[in-house]
């Protein structure tokens, strides 16, 4: 979402860009048809009959080119509500996501553990209370000493994959966190 937004707002900027640099081709060309008018208009007191035709064409050339102006000033109107609309977007969108993304770390921990609890389970074959009390065991050492609960829970893989019933690894992980502590 990011992505297609950050997108956006450079097509924005871009068309921006665009509309700017025709923009400024335009007035340029304007103002070289206005100096030529006056040009002209000075020396049309000398001209022959048929300048005056050509002074009335640069004239609606003039009108054209103001047209034209008047559109892209317009459009770039358009550009620069369209570039505050998605700049109030992305300030929305990351307003939303703020609390999600507070919310991610804890909620991957959370599910990094349950997986780890249930390779344990897997391992050691244990269910209902002997799992519980393997589960709370790894919760409580994680909270109680130096090491994580998903490297309490990786111990009591280990020690289940070593053949230790799951009463043999509830005893036995206090005093090997402790050695691995030393």
């Amino acid at each position: 979402m990011a992505r297609l937004l950050e997108m956006s707002i450079r097509i924005g900027a871009d068309l921006a860009n665009s509309f700017n640099s025709v923009f400024r081709g335009a007035t340029d060309t304007i103002e070289k048809l206005q100096s030529r008018i006056s040009q002209m208009q000075a020396s049309s007191r000398i001209i022959l009959p048929n300048g005056r035709e050509q002074i009335v064409g640069d004239v609606r050339q003039i009108e054209a080119a103001q047209g034209a102006l008047n559109r892209l000033t317009a459009a770039q109107s358009r550009v620069a509500a369209t570039r505050q609309v998605l700049a109030n977007a992305a300030g929305d969108i990351i307003s939303a996501a703020w609390p999600v993304a507070m919310l991610a770390g804890p909620v991957k921990t959370a599910a990094a553990f349950e997986q780890a609890m249930a390779r344990v389970a897997a391992v050691s074959g244990a269910t209902g209370e002997s799992f519980d009390a393997l589960a709370k065991q790894a919760r409580d050492l994680g909270r109680d000493t130096q090491f994580t609960a998903m490297q309490a829970a990786g111990a009591q893989e280990n020690l289940a994959r070593a053949g230790l019933r799951t009463e043999e690894i509830i005893a036995a992980m206090p005093g090997l966190l402790n050695m691995a502590a030393a």
